[in-house]
């Protein structure tokens, strides 16, 4: 069997893994449409891995939105815009942006390592120097000095890297299409040959298709540990919120959570109230 033929084998045996052990049948907890949802979340996941991992080349990074108006993948995130690309850890990297009128910026390398992903190092914009006009420029080096200002170490494992606009606004912004983030990353190393896309090539981008695929699924559903204090298993009801751990793949380390299933008998509604805290 061919190498890509043998990697694309691999990725329908994952989606057939990912129905029976995450999505499933309907129960006695599961509903028809929780399993309808589950196979839109599947699919929407498939779509964001195929566009962010298929061609991704860290020596030529280009960054994509993850979360569109429409495609979700994780928590649903009105008030956010959100940006990934890959990058190699044993690279160095220049960041160009503005922080576009959002109140919190943030940037976070998402690493691996033999217990699983997490978080490698997160920089936000109390962390790194905003001009007047909302411009930035950042350093991503594996060299780079702990603390050291406008500047993130790239650690060993590094796998990519996830950029954060929070907004607070009237408006959901993650479902305006067409705003536009001024956002660039540049690989400062020595220029490379773009690799031919033969064999090789494509079985390993779908590979990195299937292991992000696998990461927020099946992955996920086990967890690397216990489940946090701030997930709540009552329906309905918050626990304090805190601030995750670097085990934690995709989180935002200086962000504080809470989280809790729901439940929503017919003919009622869930009223959800809050104020910010001060921050």
């Amino acid at each position: 069997m061919s190498e890509s033929r043998q990697a694309f084998r691999e990725l329908l045996a994952l989606l057939a893994e990912i129905d029976a052990g995450y999505v499933g049948e309907p129960d006695a907890t599961k509903s028809a449409l929780d399993v309808a949802d589950g196979h839109r979340l599947l699919l929407h996941g498939l779509q964001r891995a195929i566009g962010s991992q298929l061609e991704a080349d860290p020596y030529r990074p280009v960054f994509r939105r993850a979360i569109t108006p429409v495609m979700k993948f994780g928590g649903d995130s009105p008030d956010a815009i959100y940006h990934e690309c890959n990058i190699a850890s044993d690279g160095a990297y220049r960041i160009r942006g503005n922080v576009a009128g959002a109140v919190y910026v943030s940037f976070a390398i998402q690493s691996a390592d033999a217990g699983g992903e997490g978080v490698g190092g997160t920089l936000n914009s109390e962390e790194f120097d905003v001009g007047p006009d909302g411009s930035f420029e950042l350093l991503l080096m594996p060299d780079a000095t702990p603390g050291e200002r406008n500047c993130l170490r790239i650690p060993a494992g590094a796998l990519g890297i996830l950029a954060r606009h929070y907004y607070e606004s009237v408006n959901c912004v993650m479902g305006e299409a067409q705003r536009h983030v001024p956002l660039q990353i540049d690989y400062l190393g020595e220029p490379r040959a773009g690799a031919e896309p033969d064999a090789a090539v494509t079985s390993a981008g779908i590979r990195r298709v299937s292991r992000l695929l696998r990461s927020r699924t099946l992955d996920e559903m086990r967890g690397r540990g216990p489940v946090p204090a701030w997930v709540s298993r009552v329906p309905n009801q918050f626990t304090a919120a805190q601030k995750p751990d670097a085990g934690m793949a995709y989180a935002a380390l200086d962000i504080a959570y809470a989280m809790a299933p729901f439940h929503v008998p017919a003919g009622k509604a869930l009223v959800m109230s809050g104020r910010f805290p001060v921050c």
